[in-house]
């Protein structure tokens, strides 16, 4: 389970951390976390290239860089990628695309012109909500599987803090809010045909967000 923390209202940085932690998930799956200062930094090196490979993969993002790079090509890209432009940096150098001398310089440029923390756009991205978990739960609404208000106790968290995870409206586990009815599907009875198998839900990933 990733944890991200709730006042980072800045989808840009929340999607790299989320990136990140998975980095961890899978490249660090089984080993504990050392204290050794070392070895740590090396662990974190690792899950950021993991976040920077999974967000901007090599060849089709590296198509869309120009040459020669800079501070106002890269914001653009911005937007398209849903990724920050010091996270740009990193993943160009990765790809030996700039070299150490350049990355430096395309650091200092962005804390010059903008600051340390912040970018041009940050706010125009909201964080990204999950949507499986919603979906599966207003599918037991809807299906008459499980009245809404029961499902707090089955899950064995509160219907405040399932609804903060899931994205659900606020009072939808107790039947405050309005239920959406999501469309079923027409059973077709044909002879000698089998049952017909539950539908499964997909739920897109867009690379943008």
């Amino acid at each position: 389970m990733i944890l991200l923390s709730a006042d980072k209202q800045n989808g840009f940085r929340s999607r790299f951390d989320l990136a990140h932690e998975l980095g961890h998930l899978i490249l660090h799956k089984g080993i504990e976390r050392s204290t050794d200062p070392v070895r740590h930094k090396m662990m974190e090196d690792q899950a950021h290239r993991f976040a920077g490979a999974f967000l901007l993969p090599a060849e089709t993002f590296a198509a869309d860089v120009r040459s020669p790079v800079t501070l106002d090509s890269l914001l653009l890209l911005k937007q398209r990628w849903g990724v920050s432009v010091a996270a740009m940096f990193m993943r160009l150098w990765a790809l030996q695309i700039i070299d150490d001398e350049t990355k430096s310089l395309l650091f200092k440029r962005r804390s010059a012109r903008w600051g340390v923390k912040a970018e041009p756009g940050d706010d125009g991205r909201a964080p990204e909500q999950t949507r499986l978990l919603k979906r599966t739960i207003e599918l037991l609404a809807s299906s008459g599987v499980m009245p809404v208000d029961a499902v707090a106790a089955y899950i064995g968290l509160s219907a405040n803090d399932i609804e903060m995870l899931t994205g659900l409206p606020l009072r939808y586990l107790s039947g405050n809010a309005a239920v959406v009815h999501l469309a079923k599907l027409k059973s077709v009875d044909a002879p000698h045909s089998k049952p017909a198998s539950e539908p499964g839900v997909v739920v897109p990933f867009t690379r943008g967000g």
